[in-house]
Formats: structure tokens, sequence, C-alpha cells
């Protein structure tokens, strides 16, 4: 019986040497130079690159982390997360409601600059509205009621000088969240410039404005049509705001502390900082004033928020902002998150 030596695999072992160490050469000078780049143009070409050759990236940190945004935001999205193409609705297939519903808009106006483009908004309405306003400075009280006070489509207008605390979450629910119970459905939104965060804060507010306050193709007479059987609408998260921003941080123990305190189920217990969380990123939306009525009603005042001292994370509002979505879901009912039809994958 004749024996057979193996054969040699030192050109395998030699090429395949060559060819990974090429790969992590490749891999590690892209890491490096999206690294480089300033937000949000780095994660931009890092959406596009990892889509593009995802096999190079696979056993990279950074690569891990955007195929778990994928996952829980897209191929794994929980029932009760309905992503929505709202252009694509037509109004006669919703289930139409008999009497018009009452509705409340809340605009907390730090920039009272941004009224008159919130007033042209606010007079293409469908249906009259009542709208509460919050502004934290005493010489726009008299400037803000002047740009609302004649529109057609308002019935009832109160303005209200709040501290400037808890930015436009704190006013939501001290001092208007009792009045906002007495509706059916509300929209929260503000005057955002992120000035001094990022270089596309009117860019960000253009498009939740559009997506929360515009009537083009009756839109806004689709979401209060959505509003029948859902909590909440509001829209996909802005595609040039990273996905690593959509995660529950250091806000988890506040969270769970929160729900405590709202007399609501907190988040799941397995949960770690790293997970990704469901919420209005920039905390504009729709919602049922039922759906919302543990906040609301709640007794936190403007006192228990952290005073202004211009941080982009960790304080209570932050972590009220997370949790808006998991407190509408408490009650009963999913949300709808309208796609973002400007950009074609808005997650990761």
């Amino acid at each position: 019986m004749h024996s057979h030596s193996p054969k040699s695999t030192k050109p395998t072992r030699w090429w395949h040497k060559i060819y990974y160490g090429f790969c992590e050469t490749v891999r590690h000078w892209v890491l490096s130079w999206i690294a480089s780049l300033p937000a949000p143009t780095q994660f931009i070409w890092r959406n596009r690159i990892f889509t593009a050759v995802p096999g190079l990236f696979r056993s990279s940190p950074q690569y891990q982390l955007w195929q778990n945004a994928y996952a829980y935001f897209i191929t794994e999205r929980p029932q009760d997360h309905q992503l929505i193409k709202l252009d694509a609705i037509d109004l006669a297939t919703l289930k139409q409601q008999g009497a018009q519903p009452r509705i409340a808009v809340h605009a907390h106006m730090f920039y009272p600059e941004m009224a008159p483009l919130l007033a042209t908004y606010l007079a293409q309405f469908p249906q009259n509205i009542d709208l509460f306003i919050s502004n934290p400075k005493e010489q726009d009280q008299a400037y803000l009621y002047q740009q609302f006070e004649k529109l057609p489509t308002i019935d009832r207008l109160e303005v209200r000088l709040t501290p400037n605390q808890g930015r436009d979450i704190a006013p939501m629910i001290d001092p208007f969240g009792k009045a906002l119970l007495e509706y059916d459905y509300i929209a929260h939104i503000h005057s955002k410039k992120s000035v001094g965060t990022n270089n596309i804060g009117q860019l960000w507010c253009d498009y939740l404005w559009d997506a929360v306050l515009s009537n083009k193709s009756e839109r806004l007479s689709k979401i209060w049509e959505l509003l029948q059987d859902h909590a909440m609408v509001y829209p996909e998260k802005f595609h040039l705001i990273d996905v690593a921003n959509c995660r529950w941080g250091n806000h988890l123990p506040r969270s769970i502390a929160l729900c405590g305190e709202l007399n609501i189920t907190p988040p799941t217990t397995n949960l770690t900082s790293e997970d990704f969380v469901e919420f209005p990123v920039g905390s504009m939306f729709w919602a049922r004033a039922d759906a919302l009525a543990p906040l609301l009603a709640s007794h936190l005042t403007y006192q228990d928020f952290e005073a202004e001292s211009g941080k982009t994370d960790g304080t209570l509002n932050h972590t009220i902002e997370r949790n808006l979505t998991h407190i509408a879901l408490s009650q009963g009912l999913p949300v709808a998150v309208l796609q973002n039809t400007f950009f074609s994958h808005a997650y990761p």
C-alpha cells in the first residue's frame, strides 16, 4: 500500500498571509479615514462603505455596531414600532372618524425669529386648533402674540413665560401638561437650531417641521387618522444624525426610575446602555393625549429639570425624550414611525 505525502500548504498559507495582510491594511486605512471626517460626513461615508463592501469590515467593532442598529431598526423592528410611508397611503383607505378631534399644538419658541415660519405652517392646517406657546424671554411675548393671534386656524392662543430650564420638554409638562390632556390629539414642536452642537440644526429642524406640520398631500389628515389606532406618530430619524445617538446610554438607570414615578412598567431589565432605543429623535411628534397621560399628568415640574448649561446629553429632558415611545406604548397602542422619503436609508 502506497502512502502519499500530503500536498504542501505553504504557498496557500503564504498567499493567505498576503491577502489577509492587505485586507487588514485597507480596513485600517478606511476606518481611520472615516474617523478623521467631521460629522455628519463621517457616518454618511461609513454607511455607504459598509453597505458596499460588508465583508471587508465584518470583524470590526464599528461594523458590528452598524449591523446591530440595522437589525434593531429595520430587520427585527418590533411589530408595535410600525414604519409607515405616509405618502403612499390613500386617505380613503384609512378609517374615517366621525366628529372632528380636538387638537392642540404645543410649540416651545426659544428662537422667536422662527415664529413667522411656524405661522405659515399653521395657516395651512385643515381644521382649527388651539396653540400653546412657551418662551423664556419676557421681551418676546408681545411679538409671539402678534405672529399668531390673527391666524384663522387658531381658536385659542396662550403664550406663557417659562423658565429656561428643561428646554422644550419641561414646559410641555409644566405648565401645559394638564391643559393638553383635554384634547384628543396633540403635537409637540420647538424652534430647533442646535447652536454650538452641530452644523445641521436648520436642516434637521426643516426635516422635522415638514414631517410634523406640513399638510402637503393631505399629510396632516393622514396623521390624524393614524392616531385613531396609534399612540404616537413621528418622523424617522433624520439621516444626518448618527444612529449611535439612538442608544440608551447613561439614561437607562434614570429611565427605569422615571417609569417607576409614572407608574408604568420600565424598559426590559436585560437592557444595557449600548442597546438601541426607538424614540422621536429631536422630540417632535404627534400623539394621542391619553397615550402620554402618565407624563402629562405627572407631578414633574420645571424645577425637577437641570438648569440650562448647554448640555447635549445626560439631562432629564434627554431621558424623557428617549422614553416618549415607551410611555406611549405602555398605554396599549402601537406607534407609527414615518419613513424618511428624502433619503433611502435613515438607519443605520
